[in-house]
This record gives C-alpha cells, sequence and structure tokens, in this order.
C-alpha cells in the first residue's frame, strides 16, 4: 500500500511542475507617437509562432500605404520581433519572417519595394520585459521607422557622347541575388508551396504533415528574376527541384517520402514527414527551402530561406508523460520502492 501511495504522490508532483508557468510584474510601457515627429505609422501584431498578417492588421497596413503614398519622400524600415520563447536564431527567423510578410502586404498594396526595408530584430530589443501573455503579444510585432527615400534615378541630358553612354549593368553580387530570390519566393510560396499542419496535437503521438509543391515553381522563379530586371538573368542557374527542410525545437522529425504524387493535387508534387511532439504547450514548426544556385562569379551555392512558421498547440498527454518521467528518474522511483519497503518491514516489525 505503501508502495502506491509514493508512486501516486510522485506521479502528481510532476504533473504539477509541468503545468508550473513563470510569471513577471515587470513591464515597460511604451511613449505614444509624437505629432510633432512628422507622419506616424502604426505598429502590427501577430500569434504566437506565426508570421501570417492578421485580419486587425490589414485594416492598419491599409492605413499605413495611404500615410506612405501622401509622403512619397520617404522610405520606410520594417522591423520584426518576437517574444522571448524560444531560441536566439528561431526568434531572429521568425522576426525576419514576420517583416518580409508585412513587406509583401504593402507592395501589394501598391508600395515600392525599393521603398523597404526589412531588419530582423527578434528578442534582441523588448517592448516589453514581463513573462505574461500581454507581454509577449507585445513583443509579437512589425514596427516601421520612416526615413527621407535616398532615389538614385536623375534626369539625363538630351545628348550624349558615346562616351557617355551607360555602361552594361554589371552581374549582381551573391548577396543582391540571394535578396532578390528571397522576395520571390515569398510572393509565390502562398500559391505554389501548400503546408497546412495541424493545429492541435498530443505529447508523445506522431502524425504525418505534408507540403505539396508545383512543379512549375523554379520556372517561375526564373521568370520572376526577368520581371525583376535582374542582370544577365540567362547566366544564373537554378535547380531543377527545392529542397525542403521542416524543423521544430521540441519535435521528433522523420522524413516519410519525397516526391510523392498519389496524394497530391494535379501539377504538385507532395513531401511528408512523420512529427512526434516531445513537450506540451504552444510549439513550432519552421519549413525552409534550399536553392541551388549557380553563377559566373560564385560558382554553385547553396541557400536557405525560411518560408512558414506554423504553431502546433500541443495537448498534455499523461500516459506518455507518465512513461517520460518513468524513463528519466527510474533511479530515484527504485530507490523509492525501496525505501518504502524497509518503512513498512519497519512498521511490521
Amino acid at each position: 500500500m505503501a508502495l502506491v501511495i509514493s508512486a501516486h504522490l510522485g506521479l502528481t508532483m510532476f504533473i504539477a511542475l509541468s503545468n508550473a508557468q513563470e510569471t513577471s510584474q515587470v513591464s515597460t510601457p511604451i511613449p505614444p507617437p509624437n505629432p510633432e515627429e512628422g507622419p506616424q505609422l502604426k505598429d502590427i501584431f501577430f500569434d504566437s509562432e506565426e508570421d501570417e498578417i492578421r485580419p486587425d492588421a490589414e485594416s492598419v497596413l491599409r492605413e499605413n500605404v495611404e500615410t506612405l503614398k501622401k509622403n512619397p519622400s520617404l522610405a520606410l524600415i520594417i522591423e520584426g520581433y518576437s517574444d522571448s520563447r524560444g531560441t536566439d536564431s528561431y526568434n531572429l527567423r521568425l522576426g525576419k519572417t514576420r517583416a518580409d510578410a508585412t513587406k509583401a502586404y504593402l507592395v501589394e498594396l501598391g508600395i515600392d519595394p525599393k521603398r523597404i526595408k526589412t531588419v530582423a530584430r527578434g528578442t534582441t530589443i523588448k517592448f516589453s520585459s514581463a513573462s505574461t501573455e500581454e507581454a509577449f503579444q507585445l513583443n509579437r510585432r512589425s514596427h516601421f521607422i520612416l526615413e527621407p527615400y535616398q532615389t538614385t534615378e536623375s534626369i539625363e541630358p538630351p545628348s550624349r557622347t558615346t562616351d557617355e553612354l551607360p555602361k552594361p549593368q554589371p552581374f549582381p553580387t551573391s548577396q543582391q541575388l540571394y535578396e532578390v530570390l528571397e522576395d520571390e519566393l515569398k510572393l509565390l510560396a502562398p500559391k505554389e508551396i501548400i503546408f497546412n499542419p495541424m493545429r492541435e496535437m498530443k505529447a508523445g503521438e506522431s502524425q504525418t504533415v505534408g507540403v505539396q509543391v508545383s512543379k512549375k515553381i523554379m520556372e517561375n522563379l526564373h521568370e520572376g528574376l526577368k520581371e525583376k530586371k535582374v542582370p544577365e538573368t540567362d547566366k544564373i542557374r537554378l535547380g531543377q527541384v527545392l529542397k525542403f527542410d521542416l524543423s521544430g525545437n521540441n519535435f521528433n522529425i522523420k522524413t516519410v517520402n519525397i516526391g510523392e504524387e498519389s496524394s497530391a493535387q494535379e501539377g504538385f508534387t507532395e513531401l511528408n514527414w512523420e512529427i512526434t511532439p516531445l513537450k506540451t504547450g504552444t510549439q513550432s514548426l519552421l519549413l525552409t527551402a534550399t536553392v541551388n544556385i549557380e553563377t559566373p562569379d560564385s560558382g554553385n551555392e547553396l541557400k536557405e530561406y525560411p518560408l512558414y512558421v506554423k504553431a502546433v498547440k500541443v495537448k498534455f498527454n499523461p500516459v506518455y508523460s507518465a512513461i517520460k518521467f518513468i524513463k528519466s528518474y527510474w533511479i530515484w522511483i527504485v530507490g523509492l520502492i525501496i525505501v518504502s519497503g524497509i518503512v513498512g518491514w519497519g512498521v511490521k516489525r
């Protein structure tokens, strides 16, 4: 009897510790915009682990677009932030995808992409230092900074000699090409890369997650370079297919199949992974794409781009948690059983 009670108490304590949450009452207020500083843009906010534009943010972005259109002499820096949960590298990637998603939305509404820069901040700067849900929401944002728009356009003289004619545009540097490819991939992704994992799972239970990719995505990506007038596009070689990778800090992920078409819609190829969540709470899955790029100046290089960050709510699984607890603390459990047996034997004596 003493053995059963001791084991029950141990499991109860483990569950209580697993559900404990750290909170803090320290918060840093944000001063309101100063009208005397000129035009102001409102920040937008994101759901946990998400980089998708929320419906409430769409109306804010439309207001910001009107302000930008009324002030063509101003350019924009979009800073992407995240809350304090997750690793530093993950938070920076999430901040970047949030800033890029915000930029793409503004471009769709008619803002010249040359007027917009994106910067990943992650958690390097905090709008609130607390550890509450309200503070986390406050830090998950795209923040806007206005600056003078430096244009390189100039008025050409009426006539020029042969020596004054413009020289051929140089081949883009690797970094310039990478940035153009990233912008184009982000624009193509919503239509040509379908990734909709389940929203809820149980800890320790495996499920299959798939992504469907258009067979024409590489062709369309190369066409996008031409439309953006990247110099010497014909000398840029892109691999025949994209390589995709699925990752998550608290998931065990195994590749199931690559290139299967049985369950994919026509014109798409499907890739699948088997994922097993290892921890309860809201966890995230990151889908990245790797492009094989060959250029005259840099040769053959692989470049990885983060495309989607999806949140998965992992529910508590008592069976999985009990097994995990026993595996982690079996020495202590055996010791507790021995001590309980000795105590029980002593009481009977």
